[in-house]
């Protein structure tokens, strides 16, 4: 089994709270881009991992017993301890009503076992046929 990133390895449960934040379009850290699937969270800082946790999906489990999936698109910066997830005001309000500000959790890392880390490059348009770039 290939390692997510240092600290995060597929079928092993994290203990943590989750938290709710506005994630506004879906867009975060990650640099995915706006998204109409508002199922997102923020992973902590240590289990971010410098952006080695970008796109993972979760199974987060509440001890209501509710549960969903979501995808990691942004960072939940200090003070969010390990195992903490800060999730969409959507995917919280599937785990319980949002009044309730912290929920104990549990969550599983679902896919990619391992993604390396995320770079991000500036592309230029091909030249047109003949060898100049279009205009």
């Amino acid at each position: 089994m290939s390692p997510l990133a240092g600290r995060i390895n597929p079928h092993v449960t994290y203990h943590g709270v989750a938290t709710a934040y506005a994630a506004a379009d879906g867009n975060g850290a990650c640099l995915f881009g706006p998204t109409s699937d508002l199922t997102v969270a923020a992973m902590n800082y240590t289990d971010y991992e410098s952006s080695k946790a970008c796109g993972a999906y979760v199974l987060v489990h509440a001890a209501n017993g509710a549960s969903l999936t979501v995808r990691i698109v942004n960072e939940c910066p200090l003070p969010c301890a390990p195992g903490h997830l800060d999730l969409s005001q959507q995917a919280f309000a599937r785990l319980a009503d949002l009044r309730v500000g912290r929920l104990t959790i549990t969550w599983t890392l679902l896919s990619p076992a391992s993604i390396g880390s995320l770079s991000r490059c500036a592309t230029r348009p091909a030249p047109a046929a003949g060898g100049a770039a279009s205009r």
